[in-house]
């Protein structure tokens, strides 16, 4: 008998997006923002980044043009956590999408207080897939979808 060919799923080809978003990435570990940083570029997105709060207004108020979606870890070093700076940032940016992110999520873990609208939550560690689902589901619910 002829030997069998073995078949492998082929691999689901990234699409580019209708357009090219600008991701403000905010992430005290910098391994993990680089991560997200390229997994967003390899998608078409300018992903900015921040290591804490403040830095993340200082780029922020840098951005040309639409902000469009927040990446935040939930806990940041000094007196700004995710949540709060989202807050601050939906305000000054209407429509501007949000995922958190943390390592203390499970699957049955509640939204952040005082959360903002439609976000996203995302459990480190994650894999790519899981980070581009989060952003489309953010993107899909935020306010003026």
């Amino acid at each position: 008998t002829p030997p069998v060919a073995e078949t492998r799923p082929t691999p689901p080809v990234a699409r580019k997006p209708e357009r090219s978003l600008q991701v403000l990435v905010v992430e005290d570990d910098a391994v993990i923002r680089d991560i997200v940083v390229t997994i967003l570029g390899m998608a078409g997105h300018r992903a900015l980044e921040a290591g804490d709060g403040e830095q993340a207004f200082d780029v922020a108020a840098s951005v040309e043009g639409p902000l469009d979606l927040l990446v935040t870890d939930i806990q940041l070093p000094g007196p700004l956590d995710g949540v709060t700076l989202s807050r601050v940032l939906v305000e000054r940016y209407p429509g501007l999408a949000v995922v958190y992110m943390s390592g203390e999520l499970t699957a049955d873990s509640p939204p952040p207080r005082a959360g903002v609208n439609g976000a996203s939550l995302l459990a480190k560690p994650f894999r790519r897939d899981g980070l581009m689902e989060a952003v489309t589901n953010a993107l899909s619910t935020r306010a003026g979808s």
